[in-house]
């Protein structure tokens, strides 16, 4: 029976094609939407989740606050103190610009002053030699590990860079790591910066203070939360705050900020999914309404298959049939547009794979929900003609 009205359904589109074209058109756009639109949301959600990837999801970063201007500075004997908290990596960090060169033409480059536990807190990646050390720190070893895109802006090779000496504000440093593109949303923007011993640093590109930029914790074990809570509370002791007092530093945690880039792009690709169903429903009744102008026409041939001893449910079944069948050729269409242009759009922006499964059993499911839906009531209506008044209409 259910071959039967397979084989039937078809006959009956065929015979009305321009119709049944029309009314699958609807389908297939608001398939094709919804296909390319979640795939693309998924595609952007995975990019931006790669992105943030380099702020580290475990960590955090200590600064001074905005809200008290005559708030203490953050020091190395804060980082000492933070750095005795359990669980904990601690590397402070001093910030500025230098006039680099590498016996030519002197570029503009952020300089990273830190010590050796930076690379374990931001976990870099070396692609030519070695990061420094405590014995490097301690001795204040002019040394640097230069980023991919500051190498490049230095004409310096990767592969031939360590060992050269380059030029930092007139005073020579040594080359001895070169880092692997990180490319990533990063709190120390490691492509484009020279990382150097912060001993190193000080007295000659930048004070002799104690005085630091900010400082980047790392979490060992367990959640970032509860260490960001006690260096709240250490740090409040330590500037003498009273209690109700505004904080004279700010903490941001990068699993807050992943977390709202992810909400972000959620309810963004939630939207515009929203919208693009709207296209299916519409479809739906373009369905339906084809469904009751077809039981009007063959108003006739349902009393006859009555007549011959078809039975209510052969006749709710042959229209329903009918219905999914209009909507299931479009969700395939829909599918194969809108996996093509997803995977276009996705190649263009470089964001990854698009198409996933399920988008693809979104997809179909919705177009076989649609369908029945829409059939039912105009299947129903077909199959409560009285078979002796369908006989006698014209």
């Amino acid at each position: 029976m259910i071959l039967e009205n397979l084989i039937q359904s078809l006959t009956r589109l065929r015979a009305s094609l321009l119709r049944s074209a029309l009314t699958v058109l609807a389908i297939v756009i608001g398939i094709a939407s919804v296909v390319s639109l979640v795939s693309l949301g998924n595609a952007a959600q995975e990019w931006v989740s790669g992105q943030f990837s380099g702020l580290g999801a475990n960590s955090l970063l200590l600064a001074q606050g905005t809200e008290r201007i005559e708030g203490k500075p953050i020091t190395l004997e804060d980082t000492e103190a933070i750095a005795r908290l359990p669980n904990t990596v601690v590397a402070p960090v001093i910030t500025t610009t230098s006039a680099a060169s590498n016996d030519g033409e002197s570029v503009f480059l952020d300089v990273i002053a830190s010590t050796p536990s930076l690379q374990d807190v931001e976990q870099f990646d070396l692609s030519h030699g070695a990061f420094f050390t405590e014995f490097t720190e301690g001795y204040r070893l002019p040394v640097v590990v230069i980023g991919a895109r500051a190498a490049e802006e230095l004409d310096l090779k990767p592969d031939v860079a360590v060992g050269t000496e380059i030029s930092l504000d007139g005073h020579r440093f040594t080359v001895i790591g070169v880092l692997e593109p990180a490319g990533a949303v990063s709190f120390v923007a490691p492509d484009l910066s020279l990382i150097v011993p912060l001993g190193a640093a000080q007295g000659r590109l930048v004070d002799s203070n104690d005085n630091l930029s900010y400082v980047r914790v790392a979490a060992t074990s367990g959640s970032i939360g509860p260490i960001s809570d006690q260096i709240t509370e250490l740090m409040r002791t330590r500037h003498e705050l009273a209690e109700g007092e505004a904080s004279d530093f700010t903490i941001i945690r990068a699993d807050s900020i992943i977390d709202a880039a992810n909400e972000t792009t959620t309810l963004l690709s939630r939207l515009v999914t929203a919208i693009a169903a709207i296209s299916l429903l519409v479809g739906g009744i373009g369905i339906a309404n084809v469904m009751l102008v077809a039981v009007i026409e063959r108003t006739r041939e349902i009393g006859i298959r009555r007549a011959v001893g078809a039975k209510r449910r052969d006749i709710l079944g042959q229209f329903v049939t009918e219905a999914m069948m209009l909507s299931v050729i479009g969700g395939v269409l829909g599918l194969a547009i809108g996996a093509s242009l997803a995977t276009f759009v996705s190649n263009q922006l470089d964001l990854g794979p698009a198409l996933s499964g399920g988008a693809v059993a979104l997809a179909l499911g919705t177009a076989a929900v649609i369908g029945g839906l829409a059939g039912i009531g105009p299947a129903y209506k077909a199959a409560s003609v009285d078979p002796t008044v369908a006989l006698q209409y014209e």
